[in-house]
């Protein structure tokens, strides 16, 4: 993801779990993963944490993660991954839309901490189901949401969403 000129090769050093990266142009920035520290990061794959409650404790957290990431944030930040939700109806289709107060929850997240969503490119959508009475819900639930630090950072950046070989993200 990004413009060749400006993504970094070089990794200036790793401190508590984050990674230091300088770009070509000399500007630093870290890579740090998410974590709440209430369960071990694993636990999201047991089999217990299945269920439609469970899913909505992780959206809580996640949100709750990005907020408090971005409010300690004043330098360039870049989020990434499966967010679950989507920004307006249209980043879905197929069966069960998602209610419009959800809907505008994470947008009012998104907007709240300035966040900029990075354009996607390739495949409209980056999850698909299967197959039910012959309908696929696609949904745009994976994205990179970034501040303006980071944009200006890298202007050119692209977030290209590929053909899904063997999952389905």
């Amino acid at each position: 993801m990004g413009d060749k000129r400006e993504r970094s090769n070089e990794v200036l050093s790793e401190q508590q779990g984050k990674q230091i990266h300088k770009t070509e142009k000399g500007e630093t920035y870290f890579v740090e993963p998410a974590s709440d520290n209430e369960e071990k990061d694993s636990e999201a794959n047991n089999q217990k944490s299945r269920g439609m409650a469970r899913w909505e404790e992780q959206r809580r957290k996640t949100w709750k993660l990005l907020a408090k990431a971005s409010d300690l944030a004043d330098d360039p930040c870049c989020f990434i991954g499966d967010f679950n939700d989507i920004l307006n109806q249209e980043e879905k289709t197929g069966n069960h839309p998602k209610t419009k107060n959800q809907i505008e929850k994470f947008r009012e997240l998104v907007n709240k901490r300035e966040l900029m969503d990075i354009d996607l490119k390739g495949s409209k959508f980056t999850w698909f189901s299967n197959p039910r009475d012959n309908i696929v819900t696609r949904e745009r639930i994976n994205r990179a949401l970034v501040n303006w630090g980071w944009r200006k950072m890298f202007e050119h950046v692209t977030l290209i969403a590929t053909p899904a070989i063997s999952s389905d993200h």
